[in-house]
């Protein structure tokens, strides 16, 4: 699952969006066992749609919906772009309450980054 950022990254870099989509449409077939386009769904109804998830999903989603906010943003659709960001932030932090079990500092980091970057895009 950790490869989702650097292949994605890396063909965002090069200005591969179309295909950045094709992979990630991948990643929500593997990982998730769900279209991509199933979870573009309405966000308050994807919302409590991930949360019927197993608990092991919703990390994985959130990281699958904060890529796709990197392609929208890198195609300029600002709005959608910090919705998916906002729903990733708020999976992950659901993840980090409730996994009382494993502490994970890159999940911190990932959350401080997600909000970082939304107090950053509101701005503007």
């Amino acid at each position: 699952m950790n490869q989702i950022p650097a292949r994605v990254l890396g063909l965002r870099a090069d200005h591969k969006l179309e295909l950045a989509e094709h992979v990630l449409d991948d990643y929500y077939l593997t990982y998730l066992k769900t279209d991509r386009a199933h979870c573009l769904i309405p966000e308050a109804a994807k919302l409590e749609a991930a949360f019927k998830m197993e608990f092991g999903q919703i990390e994985p989603f959130s990281m699958l919906l904060n890529e796709e906010a990197e392609l929208l943003f890198a195609r300029g659709n600002k709005q959608l772009a910090i919705l998916r960001r906002e729903k990733a932030l708020e999976l992950l932090e659901f993840v980090d309450e409730q996994d009382k079990v494993n502490y994970s500092p890159d999940r911190k980091e990932r959350i401080r980054v997600l909000k970082s970057k939304l107090t950053f895009n509101n701005k503007f």
